[in-house]
């Protein structure tokens, strides 16, 4: 890609990359991981016509225990996890020259964050790590 001054790189990361999730301290530091070197990798090359970008889904269906599936349903807006095909259109517009401006950006997140009134960023984060946590339980 660097040779050919052309290219386009997509991490898939998770919303665990933001908020972390407790009791999956490995999980949430890859995904972490993940989101940085997307950062890095969109700042180093983006001379190169390079771009990176991320997606980072929250909650996919995956053959999950019912338990956790109903769960976390209720943390997202729209009631319900996301299926894996449901995330095909928004590779493909990255991958397409409509996201020929976007470098170093993640997309797709569907878990709710609670919104107390007057609440910080850092407090909102707080509470939907912890909600997350009890899910996982």
């Amino acid at each position: 890609m660097k040779k050919n001054k052309n290219g386009l790189i997509i991490n898939l990361a998770s919303i665990a990359s933001s908020v972390g999730i407790s009791d999956r301290f490995a999980y949430s530091m890859t995904k972490g991981a993940v989101l940085t070197m997307t950062y890095s990798i969109a700042k180093d090359y983006v001379k190169n016509n390079v771009r990176c970008n991320a997606i980072s889904p929250g909650g996919v269906f995956n053959n999950q225990p019912e338990e956790f599936v109903r769960r976390l349903s209720e943390l997202i807006p729209l009631g319900r996890m996301a299926k894996k095909h449901e995330y095909h259109s928004a590779i493909q517009f990255l991958c397409s020259d409509s996201s020929s401006y976007m470098n170093r950006r993640t997309q797709l997140r569907s878990v709710e964050e609670p919104r107390a009134q007057g609440a910080t960023r850092s407090a909102q984060k707080a509470s939907a790590m912890g909600a997350l946590h009890n899910i996982l339980q």
